[in-house]
């Protein structure tokens, strides 16, 4: 795990999102115009992107398909994508990597080769974030890319498959940091946010009993209860389907998902909201 630390305004917008997957023919490119647009739309807007930047599936690899794929060479996939973020590089916090560049670590860390060229802090894998303005430290956030994280749910009713993959967003992240009130994790091409919980409270207060409910915790401690954080299963800008062409994820029968990021909401230099922002 890395701890990196970043600068922000205090009141901004943080957009997480990955799963780009340059060089694969079912790429979003719209929807990542329309990312950058947003990005670069407010003076306050930052970014962190989450892994995954390239799909670095060699054409010796089982998983490569000559149809779904227009470069099949990593180190040109890198080098695109790097002129494509340096138009808002500036505005990065933080750059992980995901499994498809890890699955080329023979070649050497392909991730933190991106980072470097665009000059923005290397979080690997793993990462603490901490969050400070002027003033000083505003929050954490706990941001990863694991091999293995996928959603499912067998439920018959539609909204209650979207409840089971929620509540296992966020029993993959609650243990991995105590103190982080946000935590992310990208690679299930899912775009999901788990709020803090409105849990109803009783307490006493000068001699009489009274209610309250639950909310996102800012205060900065050693140690924040796990439902008074936000959850986010990042989302992706990789097209379940593309006509005239049989992609893995068909092949694997997965189900058509929502391509975007998620937006982490900063006011008064605290975190009020994480948000989904669904792209086309």
């Amino acid at each position: 795990m890395r701890l990196l630390t970043a600068l922000i305004p205090s009141n901004c917008e943080i957009a997480m999102h990955g799963c780009t997957h340059e060089g694969n023919m079912q790429t979003c490119d719209s929807g990542m115009e329309q990312t950058f647009e947003w990005i670069m739309a407010g003076r306050n807007r930052r970014f962190i992107f989450t892994g995954d930047a390239i799909e670095a599936i060699t054409t010796d690899d089982k998983r490569y398909q000559h149809d779904t794929t227009y470069d099949p060479i990593p180190m040109r996939q890198l080098a695109r994508l790097v002129e494509r973020y340096r138009p808002i590089q500036k505005r990065g916090l933080a750059w992980l990597a995901g499994n498809h560049e890890f699955k080329l670590q023979r070649f050497g860390d392909l991730g933190a080769e991106m980072a470097e060229r665009l000059d923005i802090p290397y979080g690997g894998c793993a990462a603490k974030l901490l969050l400070k303005d002027k003033r000083g430290p505003i929050a954490k956030v706990y941001l990863c890319h694991p091999n293995r994280f996928q959603l499912r749910s067998g439920a018959k009713d539609y909204e209650q498959r979207v409840a089971n993959m929620k509540a296992q967003v966020k029993r993959f992240l609650t243990d991995k940091a105590g103190d982080c009130v946000v935590m992310a994790a990208a690679n299930a091409h899912k775009l999901l946010i788990v709020d803090p919980s409105p849990k109803l409270v009783i307490f006493d207060e000068g001699g009489k009993l009274k209610q309250d409910y639950l909310v996102g915790d800012n205060s900065m401690p050693r140690y924040i209860d796990p439902d008074r954080r936000w959850y986010a299963s990042i989302g992706s800008y990789l097209r379940t389907m593309i006509l005239g062409h049989d992609g893995y994820a068909e092949r694997a029968g997965y189900d058509p998902v929502e391509l975007g990021f998620a937006v982490v909401e900063i006011r008064d230099r605290k975190v009020v909201a994480v948000k989904r922002m669904v792209v086309d």
